[in-house]
């Protein structure tokens, strides 16, 4: 297959599509090899495979858009916007990202002073909070940028009601109010919202290295590629975006992102152009070459037949980078919440 069709990591994914699974791409390759009309040179086994990826992608997207018209409707006494973010975001707005992605969530922004009249209409609505209970959920509401997980009892899909980007533990946590400032309508007479085309990148860019446990890299890798690939001029649009996260203080994860988004999705020819536009977001201190080399051990899927401990002990550097903030770390509660808590019987 030709490597414009699929770059890089994503060709090494054919060999193995239970580890494209695991990195959440197989349903992106299966659609690819589907458009290619290349199925009746295929193995029938490979192409039941391709098939039926296709087939979930057609139902999750169906039953994502199912979930943001209830939502819409539950939040329809609250006159208040609503910003999808991450795959509800590309697949409302019809963007490239969009195609071949499997979400198990639906992902909201919406103002921190209207969080718990939301909460309550969601409540009211259906949704309940049962996994994050006790001083897990106090965690959640004092240093996180989200509410604990909603989940609809008969539908089964995980709602996430974000009031900013990145945790408050984080020392770049931004101010969202620049978020709202320019974020874009999807359809005339719906609530929802998404972020600008640069906010869109610079929040997939934190999502993850700020805020990610990583075992998706690569699927968040390739989100960033199509989003770029969305401009008319892609070397003008990743100067605005650097630009933008300037000014958010968040140009060190959006110039990690560009980086590795660089080295293995982007061909020979327009690399320099990516790399010259990342390096001016990473400060000269921090150590890039190592965090290179850990996002390479850990980027690829796990074997499904032996323990590669290097690799999971560089996820575990990533899922834990960057360290929280000290004063958070200085709170009981963020001690507490790792202690199992006595349940009533």
């Amino acid at each position: 297959m030709d490597d414009r069709i699929c770059p890089g990591p994503l060709l090494e994914l054919l060999k193995n599509p239970a580890g494209a699974s695991s990195v959440k791409l197989f349903g992106t390759l299966a659609m690819k090899l589907n458009d290619q009309e290349i199925l009746p040179s295929l193995p029938k086994a490979i192409t039941w495979q391709i098939e039926a990826g296709c087939r979930q992608v057609d139902f999750v997207h169906r039953q994502m858009m199912w979930e943001l018209d209830r939502l819409e409707r539950a939040l329809f006494d609250c006159n208040v916007p609503v910003i999808l973010l991450k795959g509800a975001a590309y697949l409302a707005a019809g963007l490239n990202a969009s195609q071949g992605r499997i979400s198990n969530d639906v992902d909201i922004l919406v103002p921190l002073d209207q969080l718990k009249a939301i909460e309550q209409l969601l409540l009211g609505a259906g949704w309940g909070q049962e996994s994050v209970t006790g001083r897990h959920a106090e965690y959640y509401r004092r240093w996180l940028h989200e509410l604990p997980p909603l989940k609809h009892p008969v539908r089964c899909v995980e709602l996430d009601v974000h009031h900013n980007l990145i945790p408050a533990t984080d020392p770049l946590c931004p101010d969202p109010i620049q978020l709202w400032d320019e974020c874009q309508s999807v359809l005339e007479q719906s609530r929802f919202k998404i972020l600008s085309a640069r906010d869109l990148v610079i929040h997939a860019s934190c999502h993850l290295f700020r805020n990610s446990p990583f075992d998706s890299g690569l699927r968040d890798l390739w989100d960033i590629y199509q989003l770029v690939g969305e401009s008319e001029s892609p070397v003008e649009f990743l100067h605005d975006v650097m630009r933008r996260a300037k000014d958010l203080r968040l140009g060190m994860p959006v110039g990690l992102a560009l980086t590795n988004v660089a080295r293995y999705l982007v061909s020979k020819d327009e690399r320099g152009d990516w790399l010259a536009v990342a390096k001016r977001g990473i400060p000269f201190w921090f150590p890039l070459r190592t965090m290179n080399r850990i996002v390479h051990r850990a980027i690829y899927p796990r074997s499904l037949k032996n323990v590669d401990k290097g690799q999971a002990r560089a996820g575990w550097i990533l899922s834990h980078y960057p360290p929280p903030r000290i004063r958070a770390m200085l709170t009981p509660l963020f001690w507490l919440k790792r202690w199992p808590e006595k349940k009533d019987i």
